[in-house]
């Protein structure tokens, strides 16, 4: 092959091959070709993104309840299991509580999509996990956070599986924390 002068390559055979046509059939062909790969069938594998449990905290900045949805990043993910537990009446030292915390209210859902529990109380610590199965493969996620939202702060302590920032102003809610993935084992 050599290059023409006309914007193509020119074959042993002198035949043109336009450039834009050669870039066309190469995307098309690496499309025929993954996508099987990119649009799997079936449920997603445990573990994969899609899968990944989130907790959303969010409190209205005129009223003191403080809500607590557990959900998939995949709007169609449904867990075997969410549990969300919810202690209140420790002390607020402004870390993980690591003791006195009695768990009093829980919500339980199995075969769902999402979970959500509310408190008023303030320090609130709430305990949220979700599983994941699929294919014979089973993702644990799980955190637990204690909050005080007293003024027109929320502040975060967390006890195990997430990050948070120590403290966010009311009017910055929702949080996203995304729940760590204990793969079939469960948190420490």
């Amino acid at each position: 092959m050599s290059g023409d002068p006309g914007g193509g390559f020119v074959s042993a055979g002198g035949g043109r091959f336009p450039i834009p046509l050669v870039g066309a059939t190469a995307i098309l062909l690496v499309l025929i070709v993954f996508t099987p790969i990119l649009f799997a069938t079936g449920p997603p594998a445990a573990g994969t993104f899609e899968t990944q449990a989130e907790l959303i905290v969010d409190q209205v900045t005129s009223g003191g309840t403080i809500t607590f949805y557990v959900h998939a990043v995949g709007p169609t993910i449904r867990y075997g299991v969410i549990s969300i537990g919810i202690a209140t009446n420790f002390a607020w030292g402004g870390s993980c509580p690591t003791s006195g915390l009695a768990w009093s209210t829980w919500q339980n859902g199995t075969d769902v999509l999402a979970a959500q529990l509310s408190s008023s109380a303030t320090p609130v610590a709430v305990q949220a996990t979700a599983t994941y199965t699929a294919n014979g493969a089973t993702a644990n996620y799980s955190a637990e956070i204690a909050f005080d939202s007293s003024g027109s702060m929320i502040s975060s302590a967390v006890c195990f599986g997430t990050t948070s920032p120590a403290s966010e102003p009311l009017d910055g809610l929702p949080l996203v924390l995304v729940l760590q993935n204990w793969g079939t084992g469960g948190p420490p």
